[in-house]
């Protein structure tokens, strides 16, 4: 993590195909603290069976929204402020 925080500051482009990688990562971690609360149930051990599958498209979908988010906040950050550099020129 020290080492990709220098390299945005030198060049602004790379960062935001770069951020988005790297960000999809902590959300996993979050969403497995969810999955135990949703199965109260222990005892009933083939349950979790179709619940992990369905629980990994869940995190796919998260994971992919999230990137597609922080990609655009990313471009607008950007972006952002180029045009608003441009519109006071």
């Amino acid at each position: 993590d020290l080492v990709l925080t220098p390299t945005p500051s030198p060049a602004p482009s790379p960062t935001p195909t770069s951020t988005p990688t790297v960000t999809p990562t902590p959300l996993p971690t979050a969403t497995p603290t969810e999955s135990p609360t949703e199965t109260p149930g222990p005892t009933v051990t083939p349950t979790p069976e179709p619940s992990t599958s369905g629980g990994s498209w869940g995190l796919i979908a998260l994971t992919t929204i999230a990137a597609f988010v922080l990609a655009a906040l990313t471009i607008r950050q950007v972006v952002g402020p180029r045009q608003e550099a441009e519109d006071e020129e």
